[in-house]
């Protein structure tokens, strides 16, 4: 029983260690005024395409990806109530590949990497809570910084756009508080790309 163990993670651990940093490779950051938020490149069609919320990108958005230079791109999708933006990217860069999703139910992992707070970027996992006709609620970690992060399955399928955190502001402090383990992921279709 133990060998099998040991052969079971032997043999299974480093595709999980390559999927996730398939999808960290995959991972950008959007800069807007003084915000900023997440995002990833995904390649469908031989085309490559950055990912993220609608409501962390403005006209003077700028894309960085790790050691990649600034991104031109063109705007082909945004919607303010969906709050996903897709844009298509000048050139072709090496990242994930668009897949379709399988349909989620409650209790599936999602992964994704983000950068909240513009601390370094992080790796997380949740589950799924609910799934409704446009909107996903997952249970896991969210903070500034982290919309527009795409949300993957298992199988690095794109699944949606984290879009929001559950957030109370207390009038009295000044302050707030963040329930970072309820996350609002707003479903994502290839119709986005435009194409």
């Amino acid at each position: 029983m133990l060998l099998f163990f040991f052969l079971s993670c032997l043999f299974t651990r480093p595709m999980a260690q390559k999927d996730i940093f398939d999808i960290k490779n995959s991972y950008a950051y959007v800069i807007s005024g003084g915000a900023f938020g997440s995002g990833n490149i995904i390649n469908y069609k031989k085309k490559s395409y950055f990912i993220t919320a609608s409501h962390v990108i403005d006209p003077t958005s700028t894309m960085k990806v790790f050691d990649r230079v600034d991104i031109t791109s063109l705007l082909v999708y945004n919607n303010e109530i969906n709050d996903i933006a897709v844009y298509r990217l000048d050139g072709y860069y090496k990242s994930i590949d668009y897949q379709e999703p399988k349909k989620l139910k409650h209790g599936d992992t999602v992964h994704y990497w983000c950068m909240p707070g513009r601390s370094p970027v992080k790796y997380f996992t949740g589950s799924v809570s609910k799934v409704d006709k446009d909107q996903i609620i997952i249970n896991g970690f969210g903070w500034f910084g982290c919309s527009g992060s795409v949300i993957f399955d298992k199988n690095n399928a794109v699944v949606g756009v984290m879009s929001g955190i559950m957030y109370t502001q207390d009038a009295n402090i000044g302050g707030g508080t963040v329930h970072s383990s309820i996350i609002h992921v707003s479903k994502f279709d290839k119709i986005f790309f435009g194409e």
